[in-house]
């Protein structure tokens, strides 16, 4: 306790006098400014630097010179299942099925379906309780008669996933992935949300899209067996497609639905995100060859930056106008 009250004594001793110091440098150049020894701006001068070593002088004490350092992390290896994957230069998702969703690391160098989050998308919950739960079982049956089935494993299939991965050492590649887009042939009809995820359930992904008629009208298309869907490009807020078909066709992106964004284009015209398979998405697509191009661009946000971008320009002009007109009336 003596040795507190010591500190403490010390501590508004040393303030005391630091404050007495600013306080009488400042009052001295106020006296000579009042009578006149030295110029308006002068005093603004010795005001703002007084200012200013006061405020760093007591921000030093909180924020250390160690706290503007560069924080190391430490380094994430690769694992040998990694190393394997890594060898592949497409666009795939890896599957962790040890532990899905309480482990970040397979993101770290993959496109990933688990991953923790203290949040997520409860559609993305819903079907991972509803059909990738147990197609997650059936693989692990599969794996131990050593002979794996992609026909079993339709929502896995859809989210594009080309490795599994047990551990740091084990890979399974999928024989069977659907890919990162895909014309379907036929579009399977569901009544309601419920009936879309029993649905998605069920159906063999590769060949059939389901869609919700309580949300969306459902489109009559045609279908070219021969009809491609090629990845050009890839950003978290901006994906590229060249497709390309004889017949007017649907086709399903192995991209999560969410509408409060992300816009489609064909060719630079807007069309029509349909929600499939309870949560990716379709297009429409004409016949013939055609770049299909989706953006992330909310409207909350890019027309916030542009308010705030003209708002501090604004600013800006108006301290410029202020000080200008300072000068021109001390002048």
């Amino acid at each position: 306790t003596s040795a507190l009250r010591a500190d403490r004594s010390d501590l508004l001793q040393s303030d005391a006098l630091r404050s007495f110091w600013f306080i009488a440098l400042f009052a001295a150049g106020l006296y000579a400014h009042l009578k006149s020894w030295i110029g308006e701006w002068v005093f603004y001068l010795v005001t703002i630097v007084l200012v200013t070593f006061d405020l760093s002088g007591v921000d030093r004490r909180l924020l250390t010179a160690e706290q503007y350092q560069r924080a190391r992390q430490a380094a994430i290896t690769p694992t040998q299942a990694d190393q394997q994957i890594l060898q592949d230069d497409s666009y795939y998702r890896v599957y962790n099925i040890q532990s899905p969703f309480t482990e970040a690391r397979t993101s770290y160098f993959h496109h990933s379906i688990g991953g923790y989050h203290g949040a997520k998308l409860r559609r993305y919950q819903d079907l991972f309780d509803s059909c990738i739960y147990r197609e997650t079982q059936r693989l692990y049956q599969h794996l131990q008669e050593g002979r794996l089935q992609p026909e079993h494993y339709g929502a896995i299939n859809m989210l594009n996933v080309k490795y599994f991965t047990y551990g740091p050492d084990q890979v399974f590649p999928n024989p069977a992935p659907n890919g990162a887009a895909w014309f379907v042939s036929e579009i399977v009809r569901a009544e309601s949300p419920a009936e879309e995820l029993e649905q998605t359930c069920r159906i063999n992904t590769r060949q059939q899209a389901v869609v919700d008629a309580s949300h969306f009208d459902i489109p009559d298309v045609g279908y070219d067996s021969a009809a491609a869907v090629t990845l050009a490009e890839f950003q978290p807020n901006y994906i590229r497609y060249e497709t390309r078909s004889s017949a007017e066709g649907f086709v399903v992106f192995s991209e999560i639905y969410y509408p409060e964004g992300w816009t489609a284009t064909i060719d630079g015209n807007e069309t029509t995100i349909y929600r499939t398979n309870y949560v990716l998405r379709g297009l429409v697509v004409p016949a013939g060859t055609h770049t299909v191009e989706f953006r992330f661009a909310p409207r909350a946000y890019t027309v916030g930056n542009k308010i705030t971008m003209a708002s501090a320009w604004l600013l800006l002009v108006v301290v410029i106008g202020c000080f200008g007109w300072a000068v021109k009336q001390t002048v």
